[in-house]
């Protein structure tokens, strides 16, 4: 069996961002699904380095492409061709993954929904997704799926805009480095205001996580920390 494309595409789901989901097609017939949280083209570019391939020869595969990996998103690319490869082997073998990798070791798994930043409050400001207010209006809705999830996980700091929305939030952030800087006290109460309007809405009856993003200087890290320690968050 050899692999003969891989195809990408763009995937849309209420209240998420956009993720890629991906399709290594072999010339049997079977083919594998994979998800990446990267920019389509960076899946694309591996299709030269994997035609060809026995997709069962994991090892063989990924050592043709992991060093194009690193740092999400190039790395999260390259992790989306190495779960296709596992669809397809556990297909080819009509054995469940978790059997070729060691066994199952659990029968059920929590599950969290990662929620993003807030629901922007006005089409002409950007930054309207970054409130309280914004936050909190997402937890409503997110709060209210069918699917009943139990930890909510949302953007604040670095990771997205939030920081970035607060005037004097932030010091040493720059055009070259944006996801980087020391916190300042306004920035602080910004994102502790947040979790407040969270908690608000989620109580104790759904775990709330939170994404900071890396960049935060340790001492605004370890503030960020301490301050949010009486919300118990997951």
């Amino acid at each position: 069996m050899k692999i003969k494309d891989l195809k990408a595409a763009v995937f849309r789901a209420p209240h998420v961002g956009p993720s890629v989901i991906i399709r290594v097609d072999t010339d049997e017939g079977i083919y594998g699904y994979g998800e990446a949280h990267c920019p389509r083209e960076h899946v694309l570019n591996l299709k030269r380095h994997i035609i060809g391939c026995d997709p069962t020869n994991i090892n063989a595969v990924m050592m043709r492409i992991r060093h194009l990996g690193a740092f999400k998103p190039w790395g999260s690319a390259v992790s989306a061709v190495e779960m296709a490869l596992w669809d397809i082997t556990g297909k080819a073998f009509d054995r469940p993954i978790h059997s070729l990798l060691g066994g199952r070791v659990r029968d059920k798994v929590r599950v969290y929904a990662d929620c993003g930043s807030g629901i922007p409050l006005s089409e002409d400001d950007p930054s309207s997704a970054y409130t309280p207010e914004a936050y909190a209006e997402k937890a409503r809705r997110m709060k209210a799926l069918p699917e009943g999830y139990t930890i909510l996980k949302f953007d604040i700091g670095l990771h997205g805009g939030q920081l970035l929305s607060v005037k004097g939030g932030i010091l040493e952030a720059s055009r070259t480095y944006p996801s980087r800087g020391h916190v300042t006290e306004r920035g602080l109460k910004a994102e502790i205001a947040i979790v407040e309007a969270l908690k608000g809405v989620l109580g104790d009856e759904i775990g709330l996580a939170l994404d900071c993003g890396p960049g935060q200087s340790f001492p605004s890290a370890v503030r960020l920390a301490k301050a949010l320690e009486p919300f118990h968050l997951m």
